[in-house]
């Protein structure tokens, strides 16, 4: 149904939370080892076609941890949900020996399932050329960077534009875009008058916001 359904529905995505779901999809004439999905189909199951599917607070632990990427665990850096991201972080949160999901898709590009806040603001990222004139320039960081002493009061005598600058860099930090310089914490960059870098992930949106696709 899901295969005959293209020309009505461009994405169609099955979710599967039950035992010896792993095999959906399969073409049983070739030994359920190809699956024959239509285009614009995507298959989620909790787990392998030969594993009962297990359970937790009152309903299946693939629901269970499907919930949590939807809710926002699974969020790209703009906040957006796909069902590959769903599928990333059901993944990353069982461990080798559990349940293994599957998942089997047939698509040209990924749906947006739905978004959440966005972990850096737009205008943050588009500000990233600014910040680094090029993908490899460090951005240098100075005490006066930071809005608190030692102490951890705050710095009366600071300078609010280069503080206003920092609480966005430590934004694209909390979001792996910015990396401290030969510092653990974005802190000691500035306490130690360092620097800090785009990741590769901010080398990406970097390139973005230059190319104004942001």
């Amino acid at each position: 149904m899901a295969n005959a359904a293209e020309s009505e529905v461009h994405n169609r995505i099955i979710l599967l939370d039950c035992c010896f779901s792993g095999g959906a999809g399969n073409m049983s004439s070739l030994n359920d080892q190809i699956a024959a999905l239509g285009k614009g189909v995507t298959i989620m199951t909790a787990c392998r076609e030969n594993e009962p599917a297990q359970e937790m607070q009152g309903h299946g632990l693939f629901t269970y941890l499907m919930l949590d990427a939807l809710n926002g665990g699974a969020a790209d850096v703009l906040g957006r949900i796909t069902a590959a991201s769903v599928y990333s972080h059901v993944d990353q949160s069982l461990g080798e020996w559990e349940q293994r999901p599957y998942y089997k898709s047939h698509v040209d590009s990924f749906l947006i399932l739905r978004e959440v806040s966005a972990k850096v603001s737009h205008d943050i990222l588009r500000r990233l050329p600014q910040y680094f004139p090029d993908a490899s320039h460090v951005y240098p960081l100075t005490p006066e960077h930071e809005h608190s002493d030692d102490s951890g009061n705050p710095r009366l005598d600071g300078d609010k534009r280069l503080q206003t600058e920092f609480k966005e860099l430590q934004d694209c930090c909390a979001a792996g875009l910015v990396e401290p310089l030969d510092s653990e914490h974005m802190y000691w960059a500035a306490m130690n008058s360092t620097g800090c870098r785009l990741t590769a992930l901010g080398v990406h949106f970097h390139r973005l916001a230059q190319n104004n696709r942001i």
